[in-house]
């Protein structure tokens, strides 16, 4: 009758290496503690779930204790691989690292010039004083050399043609609805009914 250590009996069922693997654990846990002092709960853990999804794998006869120690040290090279491709969490540095899509910016300045270049020269430079420099009517009518009047109505058939531009079709067929920067044409002027 031949006489087999605790790691070297024979298991052939699930009990046999459930009870075999359990008397393992002390060593196991001493190796883990080694290995990785931080973690070593989470390596000895998931150790023992790998060789239990493993169980059918192991040839009954060889040596349990080789085999689960050949498993926690690949877990352990895992873990160390894994962890040095891995960057700390910072919470402080989330909103630096995300970035708002600039694709409808992009296709509204896209828009905006293709209307603009439909304009008049009169009308554009009437428009664009006044909204992109920011000047009031009373300056703006200075530079250019034409009444406060002629320019209100300049920049009133300026603000309606870019929006008939843009919400009746652009070049390569896009349509656009909304565009940031111009006054609706409701609040430009308002006509007394006589």
């Amino acid at each position: 009758m031949e006489i087999l250590s605790a790691t070297e009996q024979r298991i052939e069922t699930q009990q046999q290496f459930t009870s075999a693997s359990a008397g393992l654990i002390p060593v196991l846990t001493r190796v883990a503690k080694r290995l990785d002092d931080r973690n070593w709960e989470d390596l000895l853990q998931e150790t023992l779930a790998r060789a239990w999804r493993a169980r059918a794998q192991f040839q009954p006869g060889t040596n349990l204790k080789a085999w689960l120690f050949t498993i926690l040290r690949n877990t352990f090279k895992t873990s160390v691989t894994r962890t040095k491709r891995q960057v700390p969490w910072e919470d402080h540095l989330v909103d630096r690292m995300s970035q708002a899509p600039d694709q409808e910016a992009s296709l509204l300045q896209t828009d905006l010039t293709a209307a603009l270049a439909s304009l008049s020269g009169d009308q554009r430079a009437a428009l664009l004083y006044v909204t992109e420099n920011e000047l009031s009517y009373v300056e703006a009518a200075d530079r250019l050399g034409i009444s406060v009047t002629a320019l209100k109505t300049r920049v009133f058939r300026a603000r309606k043609s870019v929006m008939a531009f843009l919400e009746n079709g652009l070049p390569g067929g896009r349509m656009r609805n909304t565009f940031v920067g111009l006054t609706p044409l409701t609040t430009i002027s308002r006509r007394s009914v006589a």
